[in-house]
Parts: structure tokens; sequence; C-alpha cells
């Protein structure tokens, strides 16, 4: 029996007395079922043409890519990429499409065109996050200078509100114009006398 996704010749007698069989199904056993799905689909792309996969070659490339797996770190040209569960999934299923668009030279020799595309996320996603750093140093400072000139405002209309509620009411200035005597008044009051001038010099007569 063969496995439908890369083709390794799977029997019960090969899985219990090969010891390379025992060591690929351990190490499957320890990825996560939606990434082990993609790793079984990934294998297949190492198959030779008119020859299926052994369970030594299968054992062999699953254990080169268990240690940067379980570390989820990936080394190349001397420098270390942290990677996640996510960007395997991503780099695994970009080989895919790769090969369902005939991008791929077939049989794969080694793992150097998948760790290119996860290198290729990292340095993606490290290039994102220097951005959001970026923008985080810029956000604050314009936050603070803009609350400042905030503050500065409420400040300038709550001085002049106070200014408003302490000054005086303003008083009318006296008016010096002769007070006009009604002329129902007149009569009434050269009745009582009032207003004519006396002998010894009094008020003149209302007019």
């Amino acid at each position: 029996m063969s496995c439908p996704a890369c083709g390794a010749e799977l029997t019960l007698d090969a899985m219990l007395s090969h010891d390379a069989a025992r060591r690929a199904v351990a190490a499957a056993m320890v990825v996560s079922p939606a990434l082990a799905d993609r790793l079984m689909k990934y294998l297949g792309l190492f198959r030779p043409a008119k020859r299926q996969l052994t369970m030594d070659r299968v054992a062999t490339l699953l254990e080169e890519l268990l240690p940067m797996l379980q570390s989820q770190t990936v080394s190349r040209a001397g420098r270390e990429y942290s990677t996640i569960p996510d960007t395997w999934k991503q780099a695994l299923d970009q080989m895919l499409r790769a090969r369902d668009a005939n991008k791929l030279t077939l049989p794969l020799k080694s793992h150097g065109y998948l760790l290119e595309i996860v290198i290729g996320l990292c340095e993606a996603f490290e290039r994102l996050e220097e951005e959001r750093r970026e923008q985080s140093r810029r956000t604050p400072h314009r936050s603070l200078q803009e609350g400042a000139q905030a503050v500065a405002a409420l400040q300038g209309l709550a001085e002049q509100a106070a200014a408003r509620s302490e000054a005086p009411a303003p008083v009318p200035a006296p008016s010096h114009a002769p007070r006009q005597v009604p002329a129902g008044a007149k009569h009434v009051l050269a009745g009582l006398g009032v207003g004519r001038r006396r002998a010894t010099g009094g008020a003149d007569e209302p007019q």
C-alpha cells in the first residue's frame, strides 16, 4: 500500500520492523494535524516520476525539518529567523500552489525552495513589525503635540470666560438734559403754587 499524499511505501510489516518508518511516524506525530497534512502533500514533491518514496527517504526528509519546526527557527547564511506554525503553513501552501501551476522542477532534491519561502515570509513580517514600531514612535509625539494645543486652547477659553464674569457691569453715564414736565402736571403744580418764583428768589415756574 502507498501513501496517497507522498507515495511512500506503507505496509504494516514495514512500519513495525523498519527503524526509519518508526522515526517518520514519530516525527509526524509531533506536528499539528493541519501542518502534518500539508507536510505529507509536500513530501510528494520528492517522489521520483517512476518510483515511490521509501520510508527511509520519508524519515530523512521529516527529520531534516523536525528540528526547525520544534525550535520555531530557521538558520540561513549565518542568520536565524523566528517562525510560527502559520509561517510553515503559508510556505507549504505556496509550494503546493507552485506545483499546481507547473512552476516547480520535480522531483525536489532538497528543502531549499521551501526554506527560501519561509525566510521570505519572516522578512516580510519583520518589515511589517518595523513599520508598526515606526508608526507607534510617530503617533505618540503627534498626539502629545495635539493634546498640548488642545489644552492651551481650553485654558484660553477659560481665561476669557473668567474675565467676562469678573468685569463690573457698566454704569450708565448721568444725563444732563433737563427733565420734561408733563403738561397736565404743570396745571396741578400751578394750582398748588409750586414752581412760581418767590419774592425772596425762588425757582422759576416750570415751562
